[in-house]
């Protein structure tokens, strides 16, 4: 008999083309006994979009998608910075918005490259959260109420214990911290998350949630050994773009942009870039494969 994994994004209109991407690419990598209850915050979409998913896994027995919809009002205070949007904020109320024990949240500018219920069996009991390091990221610390020093995670990709966030009181803490310090940090819910489940959160091999500065850094500097940064660069679970610069726009490069690529094409037929700033582009690919050298050559 297969489990049943709860898996939870946000997304807005904007984004729901790439929330898409996300989404086929756990489907394509999740064993067929498993069941995925696919949990979309609707902060906004259209609905011919919804409808598209809808139809796109309506013979797939595997797949249940619920779309829930937040009010507006409750995030729409909160400051935004860059890429961010307003929408960003509605994780904060996941324990309120889905009814399940415990749920898998992931960001909707990453894609998977492994099993999902591997991940899912990293969940344990007894932890509220589990997460992934945000490698040299120490700027919200100060309203975290942390030492510099000490480390964060990466709010892309988490287990968490919704029972024990309830249990917990989470989502007015969350919100209370919000109130008192959007407009200071840079991470916003990122730091929000960090701050009421500090020292209560364990940590999660670094392929869950493989990010930029995990590759555009030497293995040295991230506290791994050689044979370690090289794993995790040709063998990521979940590889994350978490930069500015993401894989559907031109300058985006990435060293898994041509994986990102062929799913989005899939589901949605070629990319169209409205404009090629390919100097930009080159200075990307310039800085991934220089480390890319001293790193694994």
């Amino acid at each position: 008999m297969g489990i049943e994994i709860n898996v939870a994004f946000v997304s807005d209109d904007n984004y729901f083309n790439y929330l898409f991407v996300t989404l086929e690419s756990i489907v394509k990598n999740t064993s067929q006994k498993n069941y995925l209850n696919i949990n979309i915050i609707d902060a906004g979409i259209q609905r011919t979009k919804k409808s598209k998913l809808l139809n796109y896994y309506e013979s797939n027995q595997n797949v249940k998608i619920n779309f829930i919809k937040i009010d507006q009002d409750l995030v729409s205070n909160f400051k935004t910075r860059g890429h961010i949007s307003a929408s960003a904020y509605a994780k904060v109320f996941l324990p309120k918005l889905i009814e399940s024990d415990k749920v898998i949240y992931l960001d909707i500018d990453l894609i998977l490259n492994d099993d999902i219920y591997k991940l899912y069996k990293e969940f344990e009991d007894d932890v509220i959260l589990k997460a992934v390091w945000n490698p040299f990221y120490n700027y919200d610390n100060k309203y975290i109420g942390i030492a510099e020093n000490d480390r964060t995670f990466n709010s892309g990709v988490m287990l968490l214990n919704l029972e024990m966030m309830r249990e917990e009181n989470a989502v007015n803490k969350l919100i209370a911290f919000l109130d008192e310090n959007h407009d200071k940090t840079r991470l916003h819910d990122q730091a929000a998350f960090n701050a009421i489940f500090k020292g209560n959160w364990g940590e999660l091999d670094y392929k869950w949630n493989y990010q930029v500065n995990m590759i555009i850094h030497h293995y040295k500097k991230l506290n791994l050994l050689k044979e370690k940064y090289c794993q995790l660069y040709k063998q990521p679970s979940i590889i994350h773009f978490n930069k500015a610069l993401k894989p559907w726009e031109y300058e985006g490069y990435h060293p898994y942009r041509k994986y990102y690529l062929g799913i989005y094409e899939e589901i949605h037929g070629e990319m169209k870039f409205e404009n090629k700033p390919y100097f930009k582009m080159m200075k990307q690919y310039l800085k991934y494969k220089y480390y890319a050298l001293i790193n694994i050559f």
